[in-house]
């Protein structure tokens, strides 16, 4: 029997985590063992107790295997759906956490990994869609159809984006379409598998290995590509899988119901700065000065001169971590 590991983070958004846990229980697993491994990032106290108390709630067991950045971890085992539940130390931002979850993942044996937001809930079908998908498509990083959740029949993207060097935006696949018109979309060009979901198989696992932990939130995706790109590893998009994402529920990315949050714009910043700077020379100096004039000018003439503060601020920051960073190329 094969064993798929969703890795889920939970930070101060434990309803979210909850509704993304029910989902999968009830999602079809046929002869498949599903793990949901959540790993909750440090949040505040009254959202560990959210976690604590669906813990008890569901009569979960002290969990017997252990990491040396979590305070304690928790099982719940029924018939193939299983749930982890670990506390974090720290916050240790989205690599950092997810590389806690594939411990785990890899601990217990699992064939295949799905690296989820817990601010989404998923399609009856998508796990054995998923897991079909990767034993036909091998060295690969498997995106998903992802819909709006507050607006269920719009595609939010499909698998992913693409990315462009010169002004470091990225452009989502089909987004807009409706989820109805599923069938004759296509996908011509696919730069990058979308950080909310992307699902790969053990052997796949093995050449990426873990996340990077110099992005802290944002880019990690892009930096995972160069890796794929280098070990000549796809970026696909299983269509049959779907997903509804809430879309920067925790963090306050800009949505169809928020705007960009400071968080959102200062980590935004830093880690633009970081993949340039590990990746390229000539380009790394170029989106320095691009992206602090550019958006000086666009806060300038919003009157917004509090987020030029959160830009200055991400240029401080990134300057001291930057003799740290380790160059891949």
């Amino acid at each position: 029997m094969d064993t798929v590991s969703i890795i889920l983070i939970n930070y101060n958004s434990t309803n979210d985590t909850i509704e993304c846990l029910e989902s999968i229980k009830n999602a079809k697993r046929d002869n498949l063992n599903v793990y949901a491994i959540v790993v909750d990032n440090n949040s505040k106290d009254e959202e560990k107790e959210k976690l604590n108390q669906y813990i008890l709630n569901n009569s979960f067991e002290k969990c017997d295997i252990s990491n040396e950045r979590a305070f304690s971890s928790y099982i719940y085992k029924n018939n193939g759906y299983n749930v982890i539940i670990s506390f974090g130390k720290e916050n240790y931002g989205f690599s950092g956490a997810n590389n806690i979850g594939l411990e785990y993942a890899n601990q217990i044996n699992s064939d295949y990994f799905w690296i989820l937001n817990n601010d989404t809930v998923i399609d009856s079908n998508a796990i054995i869609n998923l897991v079909d998908f990767a034993k036909n498509n091998k060295d690969s990083i498997i995106g998903t159809t992802i819909c709006e959740y507050y607006a269920k029949d719009q595609i939010q993207m499909t698998a992913g984006f693409n990315y462009s060097e010169l002004t470091s935006k990225n452009k989502k696949i089909n987004q807009g379409t409706k989820l109805s018109d599923l069938e004759k979309l296509e996908i011509k060009r696919l730069d990058c598998v979308s950080g909310c979901s992307f699902f790969f198989d053990k052997s796949t696992f093995e050449k990426i290995e873990y996340l990077d932990e110099d992005y802290f939130l944002y880019y990690e995706e892009l930096n995972l590509r160069k890796k794929c790109l280098k070990l000549n590893i796809q970026n696909l998009w299983c269509k049959n899988a779907i997903i509804w994402h809430k879309e920067g529920k925790s963090i306050g990315s800009k949505n169809i119901v928020q705007k960009k949050s400071d968080t959102s714009e200062l980590y935004g910043t830093i880690s633009c700065l970081t993949y340039f700077y590990k990746h390229y020379k000539l380009k790394f100096l170029y989106m320095y000065l691009f992206r602090i004039n550019v958006r000086f000018i666009i806060n300038l003439l919003h009157f917004d001169f509090h987020k030029i503060k959160v830009l200055n601020r991400g240029y401080l920051l990134f300057n001291k971590k930057r003799k740290s960073l380790k160059k891949y190329r």
